[in-house]
Formats: structure tokens, C-alpha cells, sequence
């Protein structure tokens, strides 16, 4: 399962069809999203999408930064790049 954290982009339920499409299961969660919540979840990876704000603003952000101190593999995408 892959788990996409929602940076409030546009294209964040295309990412979830495209991953069902090719018959890859995904879930998507709020940037809120607590770090010990994704280790219970055991994602096989994560994908940080797009969004409006700056990867600058912590407040936009959520979790963003704390999720990258796990051992998941991660993708960025846009504005999740930007915070890798």
C-alpha cells in the first residue's frame, strides 16, 4: 500500500487512480497526519503530493518534515519535492 500525504495539490486523487489503474492500492491521509500513525499503517511507500503553498511555510506543511525521518522510500511530487 502507498500511502499519499495530501498537501492540498490538485492532482492528489489523479495520483490515487493512476496507482489503482495499475492495480497498486493507496491511501490518502491529511498532512496532519501523526508519524505513529504511518508506522502502524506500514506503508510500502509514500508519495508527498503538490500544493498551492511554499515547502518554506511549516504551517502549510503539516508533518511533512517528521516524514522524512522514517525508513519509508518516498516521491515527491512538486511541492513534495521541494520539501525532500
Amino acid at each position: 500500500m502507498i500511502l499519499i500525504i495530501d498537501n492540498l495539490g490538485q492532482y492528489v486523487h489523479r495520483i490515487k487512480t493512476t496507482l489503482r489503474d495499475i492495480d497498486v492500492r493507496a491511501e490518502i491521509v491529511a498532512n496532519t497526519i501523526n508519524v505513529d500513525e504511518i508506522l502502524k499503517k506500514s506503508p510500502d511507500g509514500i508519495i508527498l503530493s503538490g500544493g498551492s503553498n511554499s515547502a518554506w511555510e511549516e504551517k502549510e506543511i503539516g508533518n511533512c518534515r517528521k516524514i522524512l525521518d522514517t525508513n519509508f522510500p518516498i516521491l515527491g511530487i512538486c511541492l513534495g519535492h521541494q520539501i525532500i
